[in-house]
């Protein structure tokens, strides 16, 4: 079940975001926590109960939200943050890994689902898995792991976030481009099929991922996949 928290010093603004994700989510897909200080969230908010996404507060008395989001990237935790100041100007403190936008006091329910909906799509893309089979028992692996498919003959070869030698799918790249339909997956090139969200950016002849890598981007497909990252970038604006 989706785990959400709220941290806030504020118990009113707590019970308000409390009552809009129950809204959004719906009360039986989710659990909602309540912090009511960044030290009360990392004395409960521990090993798997760290929630999916969590609603921060900016500024608090003790540990603010900035110093929980640094906190939080440091141990690499993939919880999804959005954060809530009464100050946009604090914002720019807090982009980073992760964090998916600014609530501003006082808000709305509508102005809250516009700034959770990319939270919640990016996590459920995150949920997803392929299974991978060549010569043994099949391999889940998550699409957010996934950096570049790359055609081998009528195989393909999965280049992923972790180092080490690629992963083989026993399916051909264009069977996989009809597997990942609907998701973030783009051909940049008759051989590779990328995953728009580790796109940094769109080069001459190739593109640079956001781990430092390179793949061929083709004349004839550069402008359609330009297209798309384009249409990914905006359904993810922060």
């Amino acid at each position: 079940m989706l785990k959400i928290g709220i941290c806030d010093d504020n118990v009113e603004i707590r019970r308000l975001l409390h009552s809009f994700c129950e809204r959004f989510f719906g009360e039986d897909s989710c659990v909602i926590s309540q912090y009511a200080s960044g030290e009360e969230f990392f004395e409960k908010g521990c090993g798997e109960e760290y929630p999916d996404i969590l609603l921060l507060d900016i500024e608090m008395e003790g540990m603010d939200g900035i110093q929980i989001k640094n906190i939080l990237q440091r141990q690499k935790r993939e919880v999804r943050i959005l954060f809530v100041t009464s100050h946009e100007e604090l914002a720019l403190e807090g982009y980073g890994k992760h964090v998916f936008g600014f609530l501003v006091k006082p808000f709305d329910y509508e102005q809250l689902e516009r700034k959770l909906r990319p939270a919640a799509e990016d996590l459920e893309q995150a949920k997803r898995y392929v299974t991978l089979h060549m010569n043994g028992p099949g391999r889940r692996v998550r699409l957010s792991e996934i950096l570049y498919i790359e055609a081998d003959g009528k195989y393909a070869r999965f280049h992923l976030e972790a180092d080490g030698r690629p992963l083989y799918g026993e399916r051909s790249i264009g069977t996989w481009e009809e597997e990942l339909a609907g998701s973030d997956f783009a051909m940049s090139h008759k051989s590779y099929l990328v995953n728009l969200a580790w796109v940094k950016q769109i080069r001459d002849t190739d593109l640079l991922l956001k781990n430092g890598e390179t793949v061929r981007v083709s004349r004839r497909m550069k402008t359609g996949f330009r297209e798309k990252y384009k249409a990914y970038i905006f359904r993810n604006a922060r």
